[in-house]
């Protein structure tokens, strides 16, 4: 009880401490409302004083902690690689600690409540246009033991996101009319939620593990508690958790810290201290026998597994070597269940094994698996079964070990490249361990692990009687039955041609009651030339910033009151809508929907927020690696002419250009009826549907859109490399640019998509590259893709390494696709392929946003919108000698970007 202050009126130290003590005996037994009713720091009384800097300490890896007098932590870390930085407070409010609002998710609708809400310095609205000013680059996330907000934006924002940030903190105003909005968005939120199978299965498995520890109730909370929330209780939770002594303070970027730590300070300076809350988790009983628990699922075309053990705490020693186990396990495609259960026996459309050890005591090891058939199910679990067996006799071998160690540390290299993610490892390090490097000694620690230490956590922490089994598997008697059901059910597509040229393609998906709007018109980056570089990706996001008839806060409120989503894109053919509801609120949704294709207001104001985001983006393009080489091959192998050697977002100079009329006018240009097609898929009546779509877009413009010409195939007559050279030591990237093929030419397209797979992997790692260079640690990733298009496109070869690997990646790459011209694949890697192929389609489809949108493209490219209704038949009909002969068309002469840091220079020779 130190925080007490010397002098306090009215009360004696003494008596304060008595107080205090019977107050926390009186929050243990009774609800705890009588302790919280009052503000916290009414209490003791604190005389009003300025916050002053207590603490600062300076650890080895330059990450700065500092302590206020008001108990609030501060981390910073100073990051000088671009112009850039995120302020981010945390507060240690989560479900965990809800106390009597257990289960009610209040926690998280605070979040809502806070995030850019009313303060006593500002309104809503003014708030939004301060954000948009800073480039709207701010969140705020709910965990199990904290919910976090965050702004990005340029060095020269930070201050005013520092004073947003305390506003949200100090001064936040619970209003009538937010509440009763926020639990409507909260509620939308958490249907939406409910209807994803992953997210079914963990919280199934959370509540089958755990049968008194709090971690079993979901962060969003439970419908029927949420609903009995009021906004007296949101107030109440508030004055108690949102106190200094309960929050972190965290900055990283480009600042120099001792000016920085005080403007926290001063931003502030007059937020007292509250009770500190103190919430006592309860202990978990031990687990005496294997538990299940099952769930069906309606429109589920898989069977969903986890396997969980109960494990430890994260600052637990066994940590390290249950990380290990979990890598060796099944992470990567060289792990053993991956290697087996997946690549061998093709008993799982994925499988993975993780080990999850939070700072309270909660942790679980849990194997996941995707299982598309069944029958299958039961030979999955035995052969998880025999795999734990194994590794309670037998040693991990030392490279299993060394490949698992070299990954934790490479991904702890790649993975705090960017300000966000060394703020979440600051923030996660210090909440979980109490030490804000954490991560970095974790590595550290993982190097240290041994075979013996594996083989001791697997007889550990592996029984029988330890373990729950949860699934989530599609409902009904059968694939078959079930198959039969949806034919009823689901409507055809109906397809029709609106007075105005829009197609229109309708169906009928009642299995979830949710309607997905897909529109698209012809044009992205095809349709621009050198001196409009940029305007459809600018005109696409202007587009849905608000209309004639909506403001963009009056847009987006209305769209988060129905928790319906709509955003606008441009892409390199097209530029596009696409928007979700729940089908209760179609009516409405089409009404905003024809709004905003109708009727956009493309305001100058708004533009030109916009346009600073774009040059922002535009300006730290070249800050990845990743973009920097996919510009530089792009430009290189189209060559001047063509729109596709252009940035989707632009030229500086084209950019700042381009005026709001600019953008008006292209978009009337392009949104044309006889120009774009229109897919609406869901829980609809197709036949009403039509009637009120033809109703509300009938005004849409008739007229042809203009014509765009086609982009000139490249042509490369010999191999083409080029280097470009980074300051920052950071990966190397090497990328290959073969030629390609289009969208339209169906002989070709197949026979590539299966050499993707089998060079690649597909849409997982895999394939003979992955082995071949993933295999013998000479890359961090590598990835193989047919890009495709209207024009002919290119076949793309990425790999991150090192700049020593350089030369023997390249080699690697080039024999492989030698090998692959001489058509060296085996039966049995082409069979694999084509499952491979047909089952990341079928996973594809399963939304109707997925479905819409692949009707709608194929529609307007001219391929019909069943087009891809046939794909499985396409794959099998393809055989080991189609993928040879495209091979030997296509993967000839290449362009080669490699982007890697600038050597150093060599030294003078000495003189004497």
């Amino acid at each position: 009880m130190n925080d007490i202050p010397a002098r306090v009126d009215r009360c004696t130290r003494t008596h304060i401490l008595a107080l205090a003590c019977a107050f926390a005996v009186l929050a243990q037994a009774a609800a705890a409302e009588t302790f919280y009713e009052r503000e916290p720091a009414d209490i003791f009384m604190e005389e009003a004083r300025e916050v002053t800097i207590d603490v600062v300490s300076v650890a080895e890896s330059g990450t700065v902690k500092a302590e206020l007098s008001n108990g609030m932590v501060v981390l910073l870390k100073e990051n000088h690689t671009a112009p850039i930085a995120i302020v981010q407070v945390t507060v240690k409010a989560g479900s965990l600690y809800e106390q009597e609002y257990l289960g009610a998710g209040i926690s998280h609708l605070l979040e809502h409540l806070t995030h850019g809400g009313t303060t006593t310095t500002r309104t809503e609205e003014e708030t939004k246009e301060i954000l948009q000013s800073l480039g709207n680059m701010t969140n705020a996330y709910t965990s199990f033991d904290s919910t976090s907000y965050f702004i990005k934006g340029t060095k020269g924002d930070i201050d005013t996101a520092i004073e947003l940030l305390a506003d949200w903190m100090i001064n936040t105003q619970v209003t009538d009319t937010e509440f009763d909005r926020e639990m409507k968005v909260v509620q939308r939120e958490a249907e939406r939620a409910n209807t994803s199978p992953n997210r079914i299965l963990f919280e199934l498995a959370r509540q089958s593990m755990f049968r008194v520890h709090p971690v079993r109730y979901p962060i969003l909370g439970y419908d029927h508690v949420r609903a009995k929330l009021t906004l007296e209780d949101a107030r109440r939770y508030r004055a108690r958790m949102y106190v200094p002594n309960n929050m972190l303070f965290v900055a990283v970027g480009d600042f120099k810290w001792p000016e920085l730590l005080e403007k926290i300070r001063s931003a502030f300076a007059n937020f007292r201290r509250g009770a500190s809350p103190s919430v006592s988790l309860p202990q978990e009983p031990e687990q005496v026998s294997m538990r299940m628990m099952k769930k069906g699922l309606a429109d589920l075309n898989t069977n969903l597994l986890s396997m969980s053990y109960r494990t430890v705490r994260l600052t637990h020693p066994d940590l390290y070597p249950l990380d290990v186990f979990a890598a060796v396990l099944g992470q990567g495609e060289s792990s053993r269940l991956q290697r087996t259960i997946k690549n061998e026996l093709n008993l799982v459309q994925s499988i993975s094994a993780w080990s999850y050890t939070p700072g309270y005591d909660a942790g679980r090891f849990t194997v996941f698996a995707s299982i598309p058939e069944a029958k299958n199910v039961d030979e999955v679990r035995a052969a998880v079964d025999e795999h734990i067996k194994r590794f309670k006799t037998e040693l991990v071998d030392d490279a299993e070990l060394e490949r698992v160690k070299n990954k934790v540390a490479a991904d702890h290299v790649y993975g705090s490249q960017k300000i966000e993610s060394q703020a979440r490892s600051l923030i996660s390090s210090y909440l979980s361990a109490g030490d804000p490097d954490f991560d970095t000694r974790y590595v550290a620690g993982i190097q240290k692990v041994t075979a013996k230490e594996v083989l001791k956590v697997a007889n550990k922490y592996f029984s029988g009687d330890r373990l729950c089994v949860t699934m989530v598997e599609p409902e009904g008697e059968g694939p078959s039955e079930r198959g039969a059901r949806e034919a009823i059910e689901a409507s055809a597509v109906r397809k029709t041609g609106l007075k105005n040229g829009l197609t229109l393609l309708l169906k009928r998906n009642p299995n979830v009651p949710i309607v997905a709007f897909e529109l698209y018109f012809l044009a992205g980056l095809r349709a621009e030339t050198q001196a409009t570089n940029g305007i459809s990706g600018f005109t696409a996001q202007a587009w849905s910033r608000g209309t004639k008839n909506r403001s963009p806060v009056e847009l987006a409120a209305e769209l988060e009151n129905m928790g319906a989503n709509l955003s606008t894109g441009s892409g390199n053919n097209t530029f596009f809508l696409r928007a979700t509801c729940l089908s209760k609120d179609f009516d409405k949704m089409v009404d905003i929907v024809a709004d905003v294709v109708l009727n956009p207001a493309f305001g100058p104001d708004e533009c030109d927020k916009l346009r600073v985001r774009i040059l922002n983006a535009i300006k730290e393009r070249d800050d990845s690696v990743y973009a920097q080489a996919q510009h530089l091959l792009q430009e290189t192998y189209y060559g001047e002419g063509s729109p596709y050697a252009m940035d989707m977002n632009g030229t500086a100079e084209t950019v700042n250009k381009l005026s709001a009329k600019d953008l008006a006018n292209f978009y009337r240009e392009y949104s044309r009826g006889p120009n774009g097609v229109l897919a609406v898929y869901g829980d609809i009546d197709p036949a009403e549907a039509e009637k009120i779509m033809a109703k509300a877009f009938a005004k849409l413009s008739a007229k042809p859109a203009p014509e765009i010409k086609p982009a000139p195939a490249p042509k490369l007559e010999k191999d083409e490399q080029v280097v470009a050279y980074r300051e920052r030591k950071d990966a190397t990237a090497v990328y290959f640019a073969f030629p390609g093929t289009q969208f339209t030419n169906t002989e070709d397209r197949y026979p590539m998509k299966l050499l993707d797979v089998v060079l690649s992997g597909g849409g997982h790692p895999g394939g003979w590259l992955h082995e071949a260079l993933r295999g013998a640690g000479l890359v961090y990733e590598v990835h193989a893709f047919n890009i495709l298009g209207l024009d002919p496109r290119h076949f793309q070869i990425q790999a991150i390494t090192n700049p020593a690997a350089v030369d023997e990646v390249k080699a690697i790459i080039i024999e492989k696709i030698e090998k692959m011209k001489k058509g060296e694949i085996t039966e049995e890697e082409f069979r694999r392929a084509k499952k491979i192929c047909i089952t990341e389609e079928l996973m594809s489809r399963q939304t109707n946003t997925a479905q819409a949108q692949t009707a709608a493209i194929d529609e307007l490219y001219g391929l019909g919108y069943d087009f891809d209704s046939f794909f499985a038949e396409r794959i099998e009909a393809v055989t080991i000698e189609d993928v040879v002969r495209v091979a030997n068309k296509y993967l000839t002469h290449y362009v080669c970007v490699v982007v890697t840091q600038k050597p150093a220079e060599p030294e003078e020779p000495k003189t004497e």
